[in-house]
């Protein structure tokens, strides 16, 4: 784990205490998209695999994340569970691609798995399982998202890449936020919001997601 990954978990925390998680993930991907995506030419390869990017690597991964944490994880505890993506990646990638995994990897997944497991069976009183179960979920989405990238075509710009999946997420989060937590608690956020959410928003579509998405999006993780 790192100072900027708990430091980002630890924003959106703040806007969590105000917003549904969905909604506030709705609004991170907003300002990921507006404005750049009328400065940023749309990526080199098919609609389908941007598509799909934004679907797991986008989506899937932050809104299985900030509902971990609305659940009841603690900020540094997501921000360690969400490593073992690096393991599931290589184990995704050895199912779907048939890549054989080295011994090295190997070795690093089954520590991995094995860390993931102590952390599962320690978890306080205070935390449901149902939460560090979601954020494993997170986890495998964004291996999943890690293994579509890889068809991406070399010399693909990365932050092309994650604006242009950007936009695969405001519209589907907000939908399932208004089926999940109601229209009118979804109303009453978007027309109340806090100095916690706008920080929490800007903090995250600002400065987090072009430093991870975009490296994410063209590069393949191991363990």
């Amino acid at each position: 784990m790192t100072e900027p990954s708990e430091s980002r978990a630890t924003r959106v925390r703040s806007g969590l205490r105000d917003w549904p998680p969905l909604l506030l993930v709705a609004a991170r991907f907003t300002f990921v998209v507006v404005p750049a995506i009328f400065f940023v030419r749309f990526p080199r390869g098919s609609f389908g695999r941007v598509l799909l990017i934004g679907t797991f690597m986008s989506a899937g991964q932050f809104g299985l994340l900030y509902a971990s944490m609305a659940l009841g994880l603690p900020a540094g505890l997501t921000s360690i569970v969400i490593q073992i993506q690096a393991a599931f990646t290589v184990i995704v990638a050895a199912l779907v691609l048939h890549e054989i995994p080295t011994r090295r990897q190997i070795i690093g997944i089954l520590i991995g798995l094995v860390g993931l497991a102590v952390i599962g069976l320690s978890l306080q009183a205070n935390v449901p399982i149902v939460a560090f179960l979601v954020a494993v979920g997170a986890a495998l989405s964004w291996a999943t998202g890690n293994v579509i990238a890889r068809g991406v075509k070399p010399g693909t710009n990365g932050v092309q890449m994650t604006v242009w999946s950007a936009l695969v997420v405001p519209i589907p989060m907000v939908a399932l936020s208004m089926l999940i937590d109601g229209p009118a608690e979804v109303a009453h956020a978007l027309t109340h919001p806090t100095w916690g959410v706008v920080a929490s928003v800007v903090y995250t579509a600002g400065l987090a997601s072009p430093n991870s998405s975009a490296e994410s999006c063209c590069s393949s993780a191991s363990p």
